[in-house]
């Protein structure tokens, strides 16, 4: 859910944390908790202030990591706050494994300072109240910051170690494999844990264990899937998969023999061109421009997209770029413009599901010899 924007960008808050909150701010509100010497009538009032308040220290941590992004040019596109933490959805987690493992550790750090400033405030507060909320803060922050120091997805140390592996394996496909097996294999013993905690009777701490471990291995597989998926189109560049030209129209051609070639051919789009140089592109909607006039006297020009309304990519545009651009317009197809305007080819979203099943079964069999690509 949508529930603001932080630096410009949006805040999310995921189902899960509306359930913890809630269940955080029922707990330190009983007796027996942080704030039992506090007016009982006061206590439930306390505890959702710490609860708001711990809720924008996971913020802060949160927005360290979108501030390193952005110091080396990386958008962070929303932060989605979960049951235990938040997530910053990034463009990407670092290009080299150096800037994955900074943006990784700024939130850890960010929690850590919180916590000594924290303990700082609760030391010198002038009020009991007041000292108990800045001590709850600090113990959190302490423990929010060991806790996403864990090697495991998605928490920040899960991704230190996946910018570890990938620096030694020198595959950042290799690290995400490696760091998604080992956080199953982590949640399935936090699991285990959570099931001896409900026979030896600690059933509270039991479902608190069972949904990390929950957590853990559900973000696991989403970021094995996103890797999947994104791995393939992020290696591979439009040149080496675009599908080639096989008609080309000039400007002068009639709507009418431009909409046969294209009917005879099977096309969705034909590109008119003039001295290789990409003018336009032509699709049968653009010929619901021509209205009441005759197909036969109207040149192709007049309805096409020309070249300056067009969303193209170049040769050297990752694939992975390319299926974002297409997702972000109304269109089939891309066309493959370089520096000179010639158009060189298009890529469609039939080419990069053709990838992803090349990718995949690339992945069952012995790697193929160097240079031979996808067709």
């Amino acid at each position: 859910m949508l529930i603001g924007r932080i630096f410009g960008i949006p805040l999310r808050v995921d189902w899960s944390w509306i359930i913890v909150f809630t269940l955080f701010v029922v707990m330190l509100s009983q007796a027996g908790g942080p704030f039992e010497t506090i007016a009982p009538q006061w206590r439930l009032g306390v505890a959702a202030i710490t609860v708001l308040l711990l809720f924008v220290c996971v913020l802060i941590h949160e927005a360290s990591h979108a501030s390193v992004g952005r110091l080396y040019g990386i958008p962070t596109h929303d932060i989605t706050l979960f049951a235990f933490g938040g997530v910053s959805h990034m463009e990407n987690t670092g290009v080299t494994p150096g800037q994955q493992a900074a943006i990784a550790a700024a939130g850890p750090l960010a929690s850590f300072a919180i916590a000594a400033l924290s303990a700082l405030v609760a030391y010198l507060a002038p009020w009991p109240t007041l000292a108990q909320i800045a001590g709850y803060l600090a113990l959190m922050n302490v423990v929010l910051g060991v806790f996403n120091l864990l090697p495991s997805y998605p928490l920040d140390g899960g991704r230190i170690v996946h910018a570890l592996v990938w620096k030694l394996r020198n595959s950042r496909t290799k690290a995400t494999e490696f760091i998604s097996v080992f956080s199953t294999v982590i949640g399935f013993m936090l699991m285990g844990f959570a099931v001896l905690l409900f026979f030896t009777g600690a059933v509270v701490s039991g479902i608190w264990i069972a949904l990390i471990a929950w957590f853990v291995m559900r973000s696991a597989k989403s970021e094995w899937t996103v890797e999947l998926l994104t791995g393939p189109l992020g290696h591979t560049h439009c040149a080496d998969v675009m599908d080639p030209v096989t008609e080309r129209l000039e400007p002068d051609v009639s709507c009418s023999q431009a909409m046969q070639t294209m009917l005879t051919a099977q096309r969705r789009v034909v590109p008119i061109t003039h001295d290789e140089r990409l003018l336009g592109l032509a699709t049968l909607s653009d010929f619901g421009k021509l209205g009441e006039r005759d197909p036969n006297g109207v040149p192709v020009s007049e309805v096409m997209t020309p070249y300056s309304d067009l969303i193209r990519v170049a040769p050297s545009t990752t694939a992975l770029d390319a299926v974002k651009r297409l997702g972000d317009s109304a269109h089939a197809q891309l066309p493959v413009v370089d520096a000179s305007q010639s158009l060189q080819g298009f890529v469609t979203r039939e080419t990069f599901m053709r990838i992803l099943a090349f990718a995949q079964e690339q992945r069952k069999k012995p790697s193929l010899p160097p240079g031979v690509l996808p067709g």
